[in-house]
């Protein structure tokens, strides 16, 4: 009987099985997955891939030519992950559905379980490392049942290029480890568009939205129908928020520490913002001065450009109350829970405890031990801190953000009679 992928209908087999190994190769990651079952008229329709396979094996196993349809086979089919023997030869149509269906599997990993980059990296590793020692180990209970069946395992053709490193079967990841691999890969084979950002500049990006808050920007406001009445409201700009990267290059100043004038709020150098920590000891930005500077660089260029820190003339600053001098407040998560906070937690910590022995060391973990974070911030509490950590010269205790936020709860500012 022959059979006809439903999502694709380019693909044709003469069983069932083959059907269910395609399916599983190369749509079984795709982000609208819609199935329709078909068989002997059955019109169920499925949004998952594995549950479509189950209700196959379960309402239809009659048609598999492979026998019984029971539990455990239905199990080892499960485990299988659909690359039977003849499958995974070395032809380049079946890698090719391997590799997307493993590339689908990485994107569904970063944009529907919101996985880091870093995480992804990981679990690439990780699954290689497990695929490898599996297939590594049936690779000699294959050597060893040919053996016993006197058949030299290379003598076998194409048995050899199945476990070779760099096969489908072997590798999944095969030249999609790294993120510009992957990059690469979505961009040519799911036409994923690079950021528009990257491509236009963020003005181009932000010019549809300046074009509507100068409508609200009117004296009048702007006029919207509601319920059948017409109201006016106005508005603008409170502040732009975002990361120092993101916030730089919203205002159109250098972005990166490695900047002649990294800071969007003084006129500092690098050397200057390391060993004065007070803003009477620095020029800071204004927008007269902001706006003529702009000017400048863009008159005369890159030297300016160099001298002010600064790209360009930001497309939010054409709002009639908004400017980027002053309306970009600074990153409280990477300056300070992620920067400086835990630098000086860690110094008032050696402080309190080595020099004026407030508490212990032992006190405090157990303390942080103890303490009731809350619900939501219980799986975020500090871990225990080192003796060898504490005492390290490096001004870092090794926690993260959010976990510096709550050692800061729970530390405060202990005076002596806390202690005594």
């Amino acid at each position: 009987m022959p059979w006809q992928c439903s999502i694709c209908a380019a693909f044709n087999a003469d069983d069932l099985q083959k059907i269910l190994n395609h399916i599983g190769r190369c749509h079984r990651n795709d982000p609208n997955f819609h199935c329709i079952c078909g068989i002997d008229g059955c019109a169920l329709t499925f949004r998952k891939y594995y549950s479509w396979r189950k209700h196959i094996y379960r309402k239809h196993g009659h048609h598999d030519q492979n026998g019984n349809q029971t539990e455990e086979n239905d199990n080892q089919r499960l485990v299988a992950n659909n690359l039977n023997i003849e499958d995974i030869a070395p032809d380049q149509d079946v890698q090719d559905q391997v590799k997307r269906a493993s590339a689908l599997y990485l994107l569904k990993l970063q944009e529907e379980c919101k996985l880091p980059k870093s995480t992804v990296k990981s679990v690439v590793a990780n699954t290689k490392s497990i695929v490898q020692e599996t297939l590594s180990v049936v690779k000699t209970q294959v050597e060893h049942c040919l053996a016993q069946n006197e058949i030299d395992f290379d003598t076998v053709p194409g048995l050899n290029q199945i476990f070779e490193e760099n096969n489908a079967a072997t590798n999944p990841f095969n030249m999609l480890e790294t993120e510009t691999q992957q990059m690469a890969y979505f961009t040519k084979e799911f036409n994923l568009k690079t950021s528009h950002i990257k491509k236009y500049g963020i003005d181009a990006v932000l010019k549809p939205f300046m074009a509507d808050l100068k409508k609200l920007e009117q004296d009048c406001g702007h006029s919207f129908l509601i319920n059948g009445s017409v109201r006016s409201f106005r508005g603008t700009i409170a502040y732009a928020s975002g990361d120092n990267l993101g916030s730089h290059s919203m205002g159109g100043f250098k972005e990166g520490c490695q900047a002649h004038r990294m800071c969007r709020h003084c006129l500092g150098l690098d050397e200057e913002i390391r060993s004065k920590f007070h803003e009477k000891y620095f020029n800071l930005r204004t927008r007269e001065t902001h706006n003529h500077q702009c000017g400048q660089v863009l008159a005369f260029g890159e030297y300016f450009s160099k001298t002010y820190g600064i790209n360009r003339q930001s497309i939010l600053n054409q709002s009639r109350f908004f400017h980027v001098v002053g309306g970009l407040p600074t990153d409280a998560m990477h300056d300070i829970l992620e920067g400086l906070l835990q630098y000086e937690t860690k110094e008032m910590l050696k402080q309190f405890i080595k020099v004026d022995s407030f508490f212990s060391l032992e006190e405090l973990n157990r303390r942080i031990g103890k303490f009731d974070f809350g619900y939501y911030n219980d799986k975020n509490k500090p871990a225990p801190i080192t003796e060898q950590k504490l005492s390290s010269n490096d001004n870092s205790l090794k926690q993260h953000g959010k976990f510096c936020c709550c050692s800061d709860v729970v530390s405060g500012k202990p005076s002596t009679a806390d202690y005594r």
